[in-house]
């Protein structure tokens, strides 16, 4: 299999049609036919269901699409990494971050980099910490910033000098706003909008002292911008971290007892990071470069 058995299946697989994706890719129809049959031959599975208007994916089709696209995303970055060792440093940093307030840390720490290497450029990718951990092992990211990861002793880490706080978030005329803080009681029978991850969080599904079902959840986020237009709209009440929603119509009011999630910037253990990625390390953790 080579890359460009990838590069002619996703052709396909997008424009879910043979002779259009034979006419982009530049070759013939029965050559690009041809190669599609050689890599269903090699993988032993059929990827496209053909039809006499259009191609679309097998179920192991839809699977193979996304091995496909994270194949072609680390050749791309592996060939950038190469084309970058010269005598100044250059080079990209990829960095999957959670929603969260201390990514002003890691905004902090860049910036200072980039004074003396402004060559280096920065890509933040805004994914949950399942998401984040997933994309690090397949080696699609350099780091990842996560709240307490179950067992960080599997990576390489850095604590980041920052706790968010957790608390709710609603209405600024709701009712409850007049709280100055909220106990699990309170929200027992709430409609709630909780983060898709809520209940790994063993700390806080202990704080709520109920299961998962037995909770009136409404709608589950991945960004709590994106759930900031439920709460607006009435819908429920968003279990989320402070100082994350800046709008006038919502308020936040921290859980009782305090709850506080710690941040770690995490990356592969054994892994050969590029300089520009090892430069980055070396700068979380040291006030000055050396």
């Amino acid at each position: 299999m080579e890359l460009r058995d990838l590069k002619y299946f996703l052709a396909v697989a997008r424009l879910k049609n043979i002779t259009r994706a034979a006419d982009e890719l530049h070759i013939s129809q029965p050559a690009l036919s041809k190669q599609i049959q050689s890599l269903e031959l090699e993988l032993d599975t059929k990827l496209f269901n053909r039809g006499k208007k259009s191609t679309t994916l097998t179920e192991s089709g839809m699977l193979f699409v996304q091995r496909a696209r994270e194949m072609i995303e680390l050749e791309k970055k592996l060939l950038h990494e190469f084309k970058n060792i010269d005598e100044n440093i250059t080079g990209e940093i990829f960095i999957g971050c959670a929603e969260t307030e201390g990514m002003r840390f890691i905004a902090d720490k860049f910036s200072q980099l980039h004074k003396k290497f402004p060559r280096i450029k920065i890509n933040l990718h805004s994914l949950d910490s399942r998401d984040s951990l997933d994309f690090l092992e397949k080696g699609l990211l350099d780091f990842v910033v996560v709240t307490n990861p179950s067992d960080v002793r599997q990576f390489d880490f850095f604590q980041i000098p920052h706790v968010d706080i957790w608390g709710l978030l609603m209405r600024r005329d709701d009712p409850m706003s007049k709280l100055e803080k909220i106990t699990a009681s309170d929200l027992w029978n709430k409609p709630l909008i909780l983060s898709r991850q809520a209940f790994k969080n063993s700390e806080l599904s202990h704080w709520f002292q109920r299961s998962e079902d037995s909770l009136n959840i409404v709608s589950t986020y991945n960004l709590i911008f994106n759930a900031s237009f439920m709460i607006e709209n009435g819908l429920g009440y968003a279990v989320g971290y402070d100082k994350l929603i800046n709008s006038d119509r919502i308020i936040f009011r921290p859980l009782e007892p305090r709850l506080e999630a710690k941040l770690f910037i995490v990356w592969k253990k054994y892994r050969q990071l590029s300089r520009a990625s090892d430069l980055f390390r070396k700068f979380l953790i040291d006030k000055e470069l050396t």
